[in-house]
């Protein structure tokens, strides 16, 4: 995995040159397409790279409530991921969603985009909010009316985080009372993030809507649950 000043001479230098390249390997956008590939959309990723993301596009039960994921939850993915939030990648954080932005914005239309929240000190650490920069390019307005305790669900167990509703708190109500809220998080792990945001909105709000960039596959029918390789929140 590259190093971030690594990573940035290596942009600057095919930048310098005027090609075009894929945001995570620096090769050329045309990398690994095919034919038909070449005339969809252009896209932030080589062909090689995008195919290592691991598409779902589906909605999925997951404890007592439901989510529609884009990706599942996979090593490639997960690098990637951590690239930006531990790495301050920023430059990445708009590829996973590149493809399916209309398809969101089609969906978040005269809604309220929530984001579940992240730790005052981690955001300030790291100096941005990563989940407002992976769906950036949506265009649109994201509230965030939660408080949150600093604690980094990553390193705790199964158990603790099922109590992460204890840590959480609805700071602006006024932001989604009688909303119809899409809330909007990066990584569906065991749920227990998105549930407590669930239950702090549900008696406010009209209706919500998941929606998350990628789903552990431990969610799946017939499939088990993915240990996270790297540690971030």
């Amino acid at each position: 995995m590259f190093q971030i000043d690594e990573r940035l001479k290596k942009l600057s230098e095919r930048f310098i040159q005027s090609q075009p390249v894929c945001l995570n390997c620096f090769c050329d956008l045309t990398d690994g397409l095919s034919l038909i590939d070449l005339f969809r959309k252009e896209d932030n990723l080589c062909g090689v790279c995008r195919h290592l993301l691991i598409p779902l596009r589906k909605t999925v039960s997951v404890l007592d409530f439901e989510v529609y994921a884009f990706y599942r939850y996979e090593s490639f993915f997960e690098k990637m991921i951590f690239q930006v939030k531990e790495n301050k990648d920023v430059t990445l954080a708009p590829v996973f969603l590149h493809p399916y932005v209309s398809y969101l914005q089609k969906i978040c239309e005269e809604k309220t985009i929530v984001l579940v929240p992240s730790s005052e000190k981690k955001t300030k650490s790291r100096g941005f909010e990563p989940l407002r920069e992976f769906y950036k390019e949506l265009g649109l307005e994201m509230v965030s009316p939660f408080e949150k305790d600093d604690i980094k669900q990553s390193l705790r167990s199964a158990t603790q985080r099922s109590k992460i509703k204890n840590h959480l708190r609805l700071a602006h109500l006024e932001m989604i009372i009688d909303k119809e809220i899409i809330l909007l998080d990066d990584v569906c792990t065991t749920g227990y993030s998105l549930k407590a945001c669930i239950d702090l909105l549900k008696p406010h709000s009209k209706s919500i809507k998941v929606v998350v960039l990628a789903l552990n596959p431990g969610h799946l029918k017939g499939d088990s649950y993915r240990k996270s390789e790297y540690s971030c929140n």
